[in-house]
Order: C-alpha cells, then sequence, then structure tokens
C-alpha cells in the first residue's frame, strides 16, 4: 500500500505543486500572512483532503497526518512503528552524522520537493543525496569565485594600466589647455597695450598697425597650433580607444589561455595514468628478472659444485697415472711379480676407461650446462 501510494504521489507531482500553491493562497487570502512553514501548508491541506464531501462516503487519504512541532525524527510519518532499538539507532545516525539546524533545513526542504512527510527510510536517503549535493554546489561555488576573483584580478590590472594612460593623457590635454590660457591671455594683454597706445598716441597709427598684423599673425599661428593640438588630442582619443579594444581582446585571450589549462591538466591526468600503468609492468618485469637471477645463481653454484668434482676425479685420475708409471719404474725389480703385475695393470686400464667414459660425460653435461645458463643470461638481458 505505501508503495503504490509513493507512486501516485511521483506520477501526480505536478498536481501536487499546483494544490501546495492554492492551499499557499488560501491561507494568505483568509490569514492575511502567509503560511509559518511547509508543516503548516500541510495540515491544512491534510484537512480540506479528509473533509468529507456530501456526494462520496470514502474519505481519501494523502497518506501522511499532520505533525506539530517537535524532534524532526519525530516527525516522520512511520516513527510511532519503529521498535525502541530502531529508534536510538536512527536518531544517532542522524545526531551523528547532521547538526540540528541541517536536520531542520532538509526536512523543511522535503515537503515541497516530494508533496508529502517523510517515512524514516526516506528522510535518511534523501538527507544523505542532500548533503552531497550541498557539499558539491559548495565546491562549484568556490570554483566560481576563485575564477572571478581571478578574472577581478585581471580586470583590475588593466583597469590600472588604462587609468595610468588615461592620466597620462589627461595630464598632456591640460598642458595643452594652460598652454592655451597663457596664449589667450598673452593675446588680451597685446589687445590692451593696442588700445591704450591708440588712446595714448593717434600718431603712431602706423606703427601700431603694423605691431597689430605681427599680432594676428601670431594669433593665426597660436590658432593653427591650437588646431594640431586638437588634432593630437583626438589622436590621443583614437589610441584610447584601440586601447580598450585590446584589452577586450586580451581578455578574450585569457579565457582561452584557462580553457586550454583544463585541458592540458585532463591530458597530465591521463599521462598520470599511463606512468603508472607502465611502472606496474617494469616492476613485474623486475620481478621476473629478479626469479631468473636465482634461477641463474642456482645454476651456477651447480656448475661450481660438477668443477670440484671434475677437479677430484683429475686428482684421482693423476694419482692412478702416477701409480702406473711407478708400477713401470719398477717392472725390472718385480719381474717374479710381472704376470700380476700386468693383471693389476689391465685392471687399471680397464677401470680408467670407464673413468674416462664417465669424465666425457661429466664433460658433455657441463658443456650443456653452461649452453644453458648462457641462454637464460641472454633472456634475461633482453
Amino acid at each position: 500500500m505505501a508503495a503504490n501510494g509513493n507512486s501516485v504521489v511521483c506520477d501526480s507531482y505536478d498536481r501536487t505543486v499546483e494544490k501546495t500553491r492554492l492551499v499557499r493562497n488560501v491561507i494568505t487570502e483568509f490569514t492575511g500572512n502567509p503560511p509559518k512553514d511547509y508543516q503548516h501548508i500541510h495540515g491544512v491541506k491534510t484537512v480540506i483532503e479528509n473533509y468529507p464531501h456530501p456526494n462520496i462516503h470514502s474519505v481519501p487519504s494523502s497518506h501522511t497526518i499532520p505533525v506539530g512541532p517537535g524532534d524532526v525524527w519525530e516527525k516522520m510519518t512511520d516513527w510511532d512503528q519503529l521498535t525502541p532499538a530502531e529508534q536510538n539507532s536512527n536518531k544517532n545516525f542522524l545526531l551523528e552524522r547532521f547538526a540540528v539546524d541541517d536536520l531542520e533545513l532538509a526536512y523543511d526542504e522535503y515537503y515541497p520537493k516530494f508533496g508529502k512527510l517523510p517515512t524514516v527510510h526516506d528522510y535518511r536517503v534523501f538527507i544523505l543525496n542532500w548533503e552531497a549535493q550541498m557539499k558539491q554546489d559548495l565546491e562549484t561555488k568556490d570554483d566560481s569565485i576563485h575564477q572571478l576573483s581571478n578574472r577581478e584580478s585581471n580586470l583590475r590590472l588593466a583597469l590600472d594600466h588604462t587609468v595610468m594612460h588615461s592620466v597620462n593623457q589627461q595630464g598632456q590635454i591640460n598642458n595643452l589647455l594652460s598652454d592655451n590660457e597663457s596664449l589667450n591671455d598673452e593675446n588680451s594683454v597685446l589687445t590692451t597695450q593696442r588700445n591704450q597706445l591708440s588712446n595714448d598716441n593717434r600718431g603712431s597709427y602706423e606703427m601700431i598697425i603694423g605691431s597689430l598684423v605681427v599680432i594676428i599673425t601670431e594669433n593665426t599661428q597660436l590658432q593653427t597650433e591650437n588646431t594640431q593640438k586638437d588634432s593630437t588630442i583626438s589622436e590621443l582619443q583614437t589610441e584610447n580607444t584601440q586601447l580598450q579594444t585590446e584589452n577586450t581582446q586580451k581578455d578574450s585571450k585569457i579565457k582561452n589561455l584557462n580553457s586550454e589549462t583544463k585541458n592540458l591538466k585532463k591530458d597530465n591526468i591521463l599521462l598520470y595514468q599511463k606512468l603508472e600503468e607502465t611502472t606496474e609492468i617494469c616492476e613485474q618485469k623486475d620481478r621476473q628478472l629478479r626469479i631468473q637471477k636465482i634461477k641463474v645463481d642456482d645454476l651456477q653454484y651447480q656448475m661450481s659444485e660438477t668443477g670440484d668434482r671434475i677437479a677430484r676425479l683429475e686428482k684421482v685420475n693423476e694419482d692412478k697415472c702416477d701409480e702406473i708409471n711407478r708400477l713401470i719404474g719398477n717392472n725390472d725389480e718385480q719381474a717374479e711379480h710381472i704376470r700380476e703385475q700386468n693383471n693389476t695393470i689391465d685392471d687399471l686400464r680397464h677401470r680408467l676407461q670407464e673413468q674416462e667414459s664417465i669424465n666425457r660425460d661429466l664433460y658433455s653435461q657441463i658443456a650443456e650446462l653452461r649452453q644453458l645458463v648462457l641462454a637464460q643470461i641472454g633472456a634475461a638481458e633482453e
């Protein structure tokens, strides 16, 4: 029954949201104040839904009941159905992981999202997802703040550069205006002097006229210089506009560089993963080489023991050869024992032949061992 109720609520989510909006408007219209919280809205909504309609005989239910103030876990719809041990387990689970304010905040956000009061299980699942979403949003905001801070620093540097350039241009403009005012003052002084000379001495009219012509020429030149300075100011303003355009282009380049930096970080992560895989393969090969080195050491030890055996056998052969030589040297003195000595010599020769056969087998085995060791050493070096 509870599963069917949850399915109906999920399928009619838009209708539940519309009912919630209507109940909120009704509360505001009748009381003149907005609802206190979503428990207030849910209580009024439950009263309306459970109020018997005169045209029906059954009372529909939303499978939820209004709850009053209290601890968050006591507001769960199935809290009273849990055993005391289950209640303590769920209470400890919530209090160990979350603050009371966070529990209340998550509870207040549950109802407008799902349109019903939560069960204990639904609330535990919701608050875990809610906490993960909050952490993810916080990390996203931190990244955005860091990016905005970097952008603000870059813009501030560009602004400082532009302001400094503007201040320099304003200083040049002020100098030009000061020069223009000085020239205007000089022109005024000259005009005053001309009037004074005209009043003082009418007889020097021609001279004054000549002076006026000179002054007019100088004034014309000054006006020409002012026109040139105005042109210079216009050019400076044009350069300022170009600088602003260049700053905009630099901001675009900075954005592109940031995007390229992110791509490089992704490539570095892939390269690091490949490096770890290569390192693991090298470690495996190193272990194989150590195992092969141990086998080579064992074979070298066996060869050493075999060489010792050969040396001992060669010593035995030398002793027997000395014995044969001694017997031959004493052949004249032991003529009476020639037959016995001959038999002894024949027997020794037979044994020597057997020993030589054994020696040849040993030499053959040593040669095979040497070839095997050389082959394994060559494989280990590869």
